[in-house]
């Protein structure tokens, strides 16, 4: 029974309403993890008076509930659905409703008082302090909510904005999460930025994740630092006016705590990082429109993620500069996944990988785009132990993928299982996908990828259990290939004009009740269809 729980619970909400057919255990403890992810939607006052009076005795699938959009919660229907349904609420969404800071204090200290996330998007907080006359409420204080997720307009003038913000944090005193859905409505993130910074009576003392795109200049960095909030994570759109002599003391003034990084480095007069820079526990890192040597991550000793957008191949050489002193390339252990996405997209030399794998050698994860027959080789070659793969926008073919093994034998599109353990033998004499035996994700993307690839390699891959083909030149041969052969928990297939309607459907019933995303030929099929 324990192994049991411990699955589902990393199970989705459709995976685990699949999981209910197997046995009577599973039925029972898929139940209960369908509680939490199960999310009700309601869009209308009349669906809600209606939603009421059918489940008044069954309360326990109210955990997850969004309300809205456009609905005014000022009703008897909204109010009798939180007098019944309340208290069992753990996750709400208040989706551009007509709430005024009255109506929010209603629901939240009286009828929801068990809210441990809170979504407030695209609704007005009007004009009465959400503080106000709070003392003749039962509770002056929402200690179950830890994660926010907040997106106001701001209608009635920032200052309004500004009090109800100030007024929600003060009464949140566990808050852990900030986060602000993009694009944002005008306004919302400098006032945000505002509170967080210059509130000092706030203390924010369990807030370790702000997920949103501040845009900071010197000011703001500085009471950043003298708030010293224990920030597990942070992104930062970083001013024309902030220096680097600013932007690394805050850096390691959150080493304890910060683990994971975004700096987007907006027209700044510095694109490079400094090699001392030191920051002990940061896990994940991305950098963006970056330009200078990536050597600073031998400094960071638990950085596993490492992300970057850049202009060309060119600027990620330059990443990978030699040491001044004695000319060798650096080398960090400890990073697993690498991703580099550029603007303008050319082939990706052979060497260049090759410096990858000297200064990142433990690498289990790979994005990277551009790539060519001979590049591939040396990703095969050098990373023995991959898991992920993903090449988009390249320039490989068969070739690449295979190792040649389509030239060496005459294709046969009914060719059999045991023909094909052969080729997998002779295949790993040359330098093909089967040097990496520990791949679970592969994506693909070139227009010179043919069956042949899936014949003499992906199919080989004995522990792949997620496979993306994006606009490839594979015909129903190579999916009926993937659907024979493989054992896949998912499968995405897009722009392959020459996959035909039938194999979609065939693919459809094969893969059913696997994650599956279709689309072949301007026609969609999504999960589950």
């Amino acid at each position: 029974m324990k192994i049991i729980s411990n699955v589902l619970g990393y199970l989705s909400y459709e995976d685990l309403k699949c999981s209910r057919l197997v046995c009577r255990t599973w039925e029972e403890e898929s139940s209960t993890y369908l509680k939490d992810k199960f999310q009700i939607m309601i869009n209308s006052e009349e669906k809600l008076r209606l939603f009421t009076e059918e489940f008044f005795h069954n309360r326990t699938f109210s955990h997850s509930v969004q309300i809205g959009p456009y609905m005014y919660l000022g009703n008897p229907s909204a109010e009798s659905y939180f007098n019944y349904f309340g208290y069992f609420i753990k996750k709400l969404v208040l989706l551009k409703t007509q709430c005024s800071a009255f109506h929010l204090r209603e629901i939240l200290f009286r009828q929801a008082p068990n809210i441990e996330e809170l979504t407030l998007h695209g609704m007005t907080p009007g004009k009465c302090r959400f503080y106000e006359n709070l003392h003749v409420y039962d509770k002056d204080e929402l200690p179950n909510l830890k994660v926010l997720n907040i997106n106001l307009m701001s209608t009635q003038g920032e200052h309004m904005l500004h009090h109800f913000l100030y007024d929600l944090f003060s009464v949140t005193p566990n808050l852990q999460k900030i986060s602000v859905p993009s694009p944002q409505y005008k306004g919302f993130l400098k006032t945000l930025i505002a509170v967080l910074l210059e509130s000092t009576e706030v203390p924010f003392k369990y807030l370790k994740h702000v997920d949103a795109l501040f845009s900071f200049g010197d000011g703001h960095l500085e009471l950043l630092k003298n708030r010293k909030l224990p920030l597990e994570s942070l992104n930062l759109q970083l001013m024309p006016n902030v220096t680097i002599d600013l932007l690394i003391p805050l850096l390691e003034s959150l080493s304890g705590s910060l683990k994971k990084l975004r700096l987007y480095f907006y027209l700044t007069r510095f694109k490079e990082l400094p090699s001392q820079l030191k920051l002990d526990n940061l896990q994940h890192l991305t950098l963006d429109t970056y330009q200078g040597s990536l050597r600073f991550t031998t400094n960071l000793p638990q950085l596993k993620s490492l992300t970057v957008t850049m202009k060309c191949n060119e600027e990620l050489e330059e990443a990978f500069q030699s040491d001044p002193v004695n000319g060798e390339l650096w080398t960090c252990e400890s990073l697993k996944s690498f991703t580099a996405v550029f603007s303008v997209v050319e082939s990706c030399p052979p060497h260049l990988v090759s410096k990858l794998a000297k200064c990142f050698p433990s690498l289990t994860s790979i994005d990277l785009q551009g790539l060519t027959d001979s590049s591939l080789r040396v990703i095969f070659i050098s990373f023995p132990k991959l898991e992920e793969l993903s090449a988009p926008q390249g320039f490989y073919s068969d070739s690449g993928i295979t190792g040649n093994a389509s030239n060496r034998f005459a294709f046969n599109l009914s060719i059999p299982y045991d023909f094909l353990k052969n080729v997998e033998l002779e295949s790993r004499l040359y330098p093909s996908i089967l040097y990496t035996p520990n791949l679970r994700k592969l994506k693909l993307y070139s227009p010179d990828v043919t069956d042949a690839s899936i014949y003499f390699g992906v199919v080989l891959c004995k522990e792949l259990k997620e496979l993306s083909i994006e606009r490839s030149d594979i015909t129903d041969y190579g999916i009926d290939a993937i659907i024979r052969f493989m054992d896949l928990y998912h499968l995405s297939i897009t722009q392959c004009t020459r996959v035909s309607g039938p194999q979609l459907e065939l693919v459809k019933e094969k893969m059913k009740y696997r994650n599956l995303s279709l689309d072949f030929s301007s026609r969609r099929a999504g999960m589950y269809d």
